[in-house]
């Protein structure tokens, strides 16, 4: 989704926990964090990922790491922050909902999706051949 339906989204899940309070002046929406919300940002649920640096080897090893996923609609906000994180860390998307990278950051991986809460809807491949290898070399300048 483009980033301007899912910044609505995530203010309307948002406002449906009670996070956010919605309000309007003529046709324009305003929203202002909650009590509720201001105590979730006081003790960290509503946060980020800790950002990762991540260090590609010098040799690449000619092995694949997939990443995919099975995240509930009721994990909305943590998905978003989730794709979020793999394309800041390079990932290309292999196929809807599987994603590729050409070294092994699983344990960051795994780091990302605990700190959101969603490892159990979080699968980490490892391959050595996939298809049109020359293409994904070319688009990871390999």
């Amino acid at each position: 989704r483009a980033p301007r339906a899912r910044i609505k989204d995530t203010l309307a899940i948002l406002s449906r926990q009670g996070s956010l309070s919605q309000g309007r002046i003529d046709t324009e929406k305003l929203y202002k964090i909650t009590n509720r919300g201001t105590a979730l940002l006081k003790r960290g649920e509503l946060r980020k990922p800790a950002t990762l640096s991540i260090h590609s080897p010098k040799n690449w090893n000619k092995r694949w790491l997939f990443v995919t996923y099975q995240i509930p609609e009721s994990h909305k906000i943590a998905r978003n922050q989730f794709l979020i994180e793999l394309k800041r860390l390079g990932f290309l998307r292999f196929s809807s909902a599987l994603w590729i990278f050409p070294y092994d950051i699983s344990t960051q991986i795994r780091k990302i999706a605990q700190h959101l809460q969603i490892e159990s809807h979080v699968d980490i491949l490892r391959a050595d051949s996939i298809s049109q290898p020359t293409l994904w070399k070319k688009r990871f300048k390999l």
